[in-house]
């Protein structure tokens, strides 16, 4: 998808009511906020950066290059992150909401009759 294209953006929909949090544009990927390779995933668990190391093994398929290299390359990919810039202002993130190329018409085809609940986009 190319930066600049026009996208909706809902947080989660029922039979009744879509909670949404608007048409916006979308911004490209970016690093998502909180991302840190080096803390741990779970409460005193594995950091991501030990957890890809463990699998960014030598076998068939596998990356190629040195081994540090292919670690920091895989952890970039990773804290990569779509960002929706919203026309109501602010920003939410992929992995925040089910979001898609749009404008308001498919938007409207999409809620199909139920009530549209605008909602703020997270902190």
């Amino acid at each position: 998808m190319e930066v600049g294209t026009r996208v909706i953006a809902v947080r989660d929909a029922d039979d009744e009511e879509v909670r949404a949090f608007g048409l916006g544009t979308y911004a490209g990927d970016h690093e998502r906020p909180g991302w840190d390779p080096d803390a741990p995933v779970y409460a005193g668990g594995p950091t991501m950066r030990e957890l890809v190391a463990e699998c960014a093994g030598d076998g068939p398929g596998e990356p190629t290059g040195d081994r540090g290299e292919v670690i920091e390359r895989l952890l970039t990919r990773m804290s990569l992150n779509p960002r929706i810039d919203l026309d109501g202002g602010g920003s939410v993130w992929g992995y925040q909401c089910w979001w898609g190329p749009g404008g308001q018409e498919e938007l409207d085809r999409w809620v199909a009759g139920r009530r549209v609940v605008l909602v703020p986009p997270p902190e």
